[in-house]
């Protein structure tokens, strides 16, 4: 019987027999009831509990808790070094496929703006900086831009001349501004900082470029075929990566190089096809010995590391000519790839027939030559009708007397003066 069933019998007596006989069956039913000691039908059992695992099975599981863990983690290092692997060696390209791909986007790429400067060091110190733009986004106006300011110094001082080029399709406009360097030129202030423009019909008539032999015209065919050659020449050898850098907030990586020599070569022999030079082999083994001879070209350029555009460039190149040092140094920087640029035709402008003009009435005033019958630019740029070690070019920029070796008359040759810093035009130095 279960503890519902005993109340429910009790409250039965209580209600069924009323009497004295009833209320002691009720009472010994509480006593019952409530008697901790009373027996159920159902006894509760205690829990039982699993005997302890033996200390040899403990300290096993242990060990293959540790081993379990061991193993766990040597895999997950081995999948992080697989992951580095494969971005390292097939998401990043290595220095040699990098700088092959670089080639490529830069032949292809239609717009830029480029920087640098351009140091030549011998016994005048030369530094050209230089910028400007490229735009060929639409072929139906390409145009391009360069502005180039020198800065020449000499024992005695120092020249800033400066010059600017703008290609807009056919037409080109060419502007210079000599400086300084105009008090030793003043007849050229006519065209001084003038913009000149040289149209294709100009060309054609005063320098015969349609009279060149076909083979050596630039062509779209002959255009194509150099990429194709450069893109097959190894230029570069020995490219070794330094560390990735940042320009302008642009991931880039820094490779250093050196020139490949063969690749030169190879290019040289190529470009002989193409233009069909007809170089003789004896030829091409004297251009293939002065390039062994020159030195070791070694530089450095910083690739974008997704885009794969040329970002910087330098290479600084040492060579001894007559036993003189010579350095040059260039450093140049690329940037704003595929973006349009304002480039516009000046509107006030000499035209190349003026510059023609004047450069004959130059001519016959200084030189006594007579002005051309075909008007072609036809000067023997190394002529020196007096034999004073100035040609009749120099003469000219001097302000010397092409037909007389000692203008100033007094004694030494007017080349002599110019070669040691004196004033071939009277007392004093040479900017005097």
């Amino acid at each position: 019987m279960n503890e519902s069933n005993e109340v429910e019998d009790i409250f039965n007596i209580k209600n069924d027999q009323p009497d004295q006989t009833a209320a002691n069956q009720f009472n010994q039913k509480i006593k019952e009831f409530y008697n901790p000691n009373r027996q159920l039908e159902q006894p509760i059992t205690e829990p039982q509990v699993m005997p302890p695992l033996p200390q040899e099975l403990t300290e096993k599981s242990k060990k293959g808790y540790k081993l379990f863990f061991i193993i766990g983690m040597i895999v997950v290092i081995i999948a992080l070094g697989a992951g580095a692997a494969y971005y390292i060696f097939f998401s990043q390209p290595l220095p040699k496929d990098l700088v092959k791909s670089m080639i490529k986007r830069m032949e292809d790429v239609k717009s830029f703006h480029y920087e640098g400067d351009l140091s030549l060091s011998n016994d005048l110190l030369t530094t050209l900086k230089f910028k400007g733009e490229i735009d060929e986004n639409n072929p139906q106006n390409k145009k391009s831009n360069i502005l180039i300011d020198a800065e020449i110094a000499t024992t005695t001082g120092s020249l800033n001349p400066e010059f600017e080029i703008r290609i807009i399709n056919q037409d080109k406009y060419l502007r210079f501004n000599l400086g300084n360097l105009i008090l030793f030129l003043p007849n050229l202030n006519p065209i001084n900082n003038q913009w000149i423009r040289i149209d294709q019909d100009s060309l054609n008539k005063y320098l015969p470029i349609n009279e060149l032999p076909l083979n050596q015209k630039i062509t779209t065919e002959k255009i194509m075929a150099i990429k194709n050659l450069i893109n097959e020449t190894n230029l570069f050898t020995n490219i070794k990566e330094t560390k990735s850098e940042q320009i302008n907030n642009i991931k880039v990586r820094h490779l250093n190089f050196e020139v490949d020599k063969n690749g030169i070569k190879s290019l040289i022999v190529g470009l002989n096809k193409i233009f069909e030079y007809n170089l003789n082999q004896q030829q091409i083994n004297n251009i293939e010995e002065e390039i062994t001879k020159l030195p070791s070209l070694m530089g450095e350029m910083w690739i974008g590391s997704k885009d794969h555009y040329l970002y910087k460039f330098i290479m600084p190149i040492n060579f001894v000519e007559n036993n003189q040092t010579i350095k040059i140094n260039l450093n140049i920087q690329f940037s704003n790839f595929t973006q349009s640029f304002t480039i516009i035709a000046p509107t006030i402008f000499k035209t190349f027939d003026d510059l023609q003009k004047f450069i004959q009435e130059e001519q016959e005033k200084y030189f006594n030559i007579p002005t051309s019958t075909n008007s072609n630019l036809n000067i023997n740029l190394n002529k020196d009708s007096d034999n004073d070690g100035l040609t009749d070019q120099q003469e000219n920029l001097y302000g010397t007397n092409p037909l007389n070796p000692d203008s100033d008359n007094d004694g030494y040759l007017d080349g002599e003066e110019v070669q040691h810093g004196y004033n071939p035009l009277g007392p004093g130095g040479l900017n005097q």
